[in-house]
């Protein structure tokens, strides 16, 4: 045997090789897909990379939209990051197994043990579910059954609505309380629970709803939800929580409900009435502010008015003086006795007292004026501080905010402090 033989026995051993690979996947694929068990393989990201003919048909979708979809598209009120842990612990021990419920196309829902298989293929990572549908009704219906009359008069006696569902979210029991208010409710018929208390037949499940939750995580959940009851709007108070079996399964659900209207009603009533004490209390502080505002007007206000009377009172004067000033021009121009002038022009300026006049009459300028300016400088400064505000940003003075605040507060400041301000120009 020469060199080149033994290069094609070589050769031909490996194509052999390949060959058989590709057989052994051909077969597993096969099988994968006519197995007769709902079967998928994801990414760690959750979406689905391939799907078997038994989930096309137990989720009601095709094999091209189920790939486009993610795990979290058939479990409600499924979230990425709850799964995180689940993930680690498949790579640690090769595989997680849980109960869930799923979701189909039309809306239905059915509960299913699913196993995660980790593994890995080209280098990449995998998880292969394998699921198991749970037929709980009958069992569920054996044992609720052996509760009897016990269970019955208990439940019809609370002051809470109960409700008890199947995994498949199936009204299949409600106590009288509920009786009372959904008089719909016919459990022969066990309706689905979000048709019934969303209104509508056609009503489909969210992601929200807490008993899809609970029901995927085994906690309890609550949520609120108002309803028209007649001519009158009723709030209610659900808590879902999960009934499970020696072995651990889900086997029930079971819904409390709570009218909480009064309790609404009296929560909006008390939130009115903070509303209205805090109203009063700002009324309050607005009249003393206002109060403070007006003792700070009232005082260059009163001596601008003590000044505004003094100088009409002195410019009466002034006219009555110069009044007898004219009158002794005419006598003069006559040529009457300038001495007896003297006297009356004496006697005019000590009867109008202009040289007190004419002493005052600056200060009391000075004074009104400075009045003035402090009435002029307190109506900007309320004006400033009452300003509203706009959803644009400005520049503004903090100098002048700062002095406007003082000079609205200052009533109230200086009977407990002197405040001196030493403000950045």
């Amino acid at each position: 045997m020469n060199s080149n033989d033994v290069t094609l026995q070589g050769m031909g051993g490996e194509g052999a090789k390949k060959a058989i690979i590709g057989d052994c996947k051909s077969f597993a694929m096969h099988f994968f897909d006519k197995l007769n068990q709902i079967a998928f393989w994801m990414d760690l990201d959750e979406n689905f990379v391939c799907v078997n003919d038994t989930t096309c048909k137990a989720l009601g979708y095709s094999r091209e939209e189920l790939q486009a979809m993610t795990l979290c598209d058939i479990i409600p009120g499924h979230e990425k990051n709850m799964w995180k842990e689940r993930w680690e612990e498949a790579r640690r021990h090769g595989s997680y197994r849980g109960e869930f419920s799923l979701l189909t196309r039309n809306g239905d829902i059915f509960r299913a043990d699913i196993s995660f298989i980790y593994f890995e293929s080209s280098e990449k990572q995998r998880m292969i579910g394998l699921v198991k549908k749970l037929d709980c009704a009958d069992e569920l219906d054996g044992e609720l059954e052996q509760s009897g009359n016990l269970y019955r008069n208990f439940v019809d006696n609370l002051h809470l609505g109960i409700i008890v569902t199947t995994p498949e979210m199936e009204i299949i029991s409600v106590n009288q309380w509920v009786k009372n208010r959904f008089p719909e409710i016919d459990v022969s018929r066990r309706p689905k629970c979000y048709n019934v208390f969303h209104g509508s037949p056609d009503a489909r499940i969210c992601n929200c709803c807490p008993l899809i939750i609970s029901l995927n995580d085994g906690k309890p959940h609550e949520s609120y939800f108002d309803r028209m009851i007649g001519n009158e709007h009723i709030a209610f108070r659900i808590v879902s929580s999960t009934v499970k079996d020696r072995r651990g399964r889900v086997i029930a659900a079971i819904i409390t409900m709570e009218d909480i209207t009064d309790r609404k009603q009296a929560e909006k009533e008390r939130r009115m009435l903070e509303q209205q004490v805090l109203q009063a209390r700002h009324l309050e502080a607005i009249g003393s502010l206002a109060a403070g505002i007006a003792h700070e007007i009232n005082t260059p206000i009163q001596f601008v008015g003590d000044n505004t009377r003094f100088l009409s009172e002195s410019f009466e004067s002034i006219r009555k003086l110069l009044t007898g000033c004219d009158m002794l021009w005419g006598k003069a121009v006559k040529g009457e006795d300038s001495r007896a002038l003297d006297e009356e022009r004496t006697r005019l300026k000590k009867e109008t007292d202009i040289d007190y006049i004419m002493d005052e009459i600056p200060g009391a300028l000075e004074q009104t004026l400075d009045g003035v300016n402090r009435v002029a400088k307190i109506v900007r400064s309320m004006k400033d501080f009452a300003h509203q505000g706009t959803d644009e940003k400005s520049m503004s003075d903090i100098n002048q905010m700062l002095e406007s605040t003082l000079t609205i507060a200052r009533n109230e400041l200086k009977y407990v402090a002197d405040v001196i301000t030493e403000l950045d120009p």
